[in-house]
């Protein structure tokens, strides 16, 4: 019995071993950390970007250039305005709207965001 439940258990150890693999083979293909500072185009402040840097702090606006975060694949390259700051625990997300095509997306907001512009966003959006 014992035997049995060895080799199960190390099968199982396998499997997951294999599963968390391939999750993390798919994630270095979707996810690319790219650190580049920039100057926001919204608000005109320069942005020191840390690789996880997906909008502003200040004016909290981004640039729609991803397909994937990081990969600087899309052809859009429109402006993404928040539309909304929600709170999913304990961390605020902002939701972003492209001003060029539309399409929306949900970020995790920094640590760095500017409190007045998160609370700007969430009172507008009420």
């Amino acid at each position: 019995m014992t035997e049995n439940y060895c080799l199960v258990n190390l099968f199982v150890c396998y499997k997951m071993s294999w599963y968390s693999f391939v999750y993390l083979s798919i994630m270095s293909r979707v996810f690319q950390k790219t650190k580049e500072d920039f100057v926001c185009e919204h608000c005109g402040k320069e942005v020191c970007g840390n690789g996880y840097t997906n909008h502003c702090p200040y004016c909290l606006w981004s640039k729609h250039v991803d397909m994937h975060p990081g990969d600087r694949a899309h052809a859009c390259k429109g402006m993404m305005e928040p539309i909304a700051v929600e709170m999913r625990g304990r961390n605020y997300r902002i939701a972003h709207q492209c001003v060029a095509c539309k399409e929306r997306k949900i970020v995790d907001a920094s640590f760095d965001d500017s409190l007045d512009a998160l609370q700007a966003v969430f009172k507008q959006s009420l």
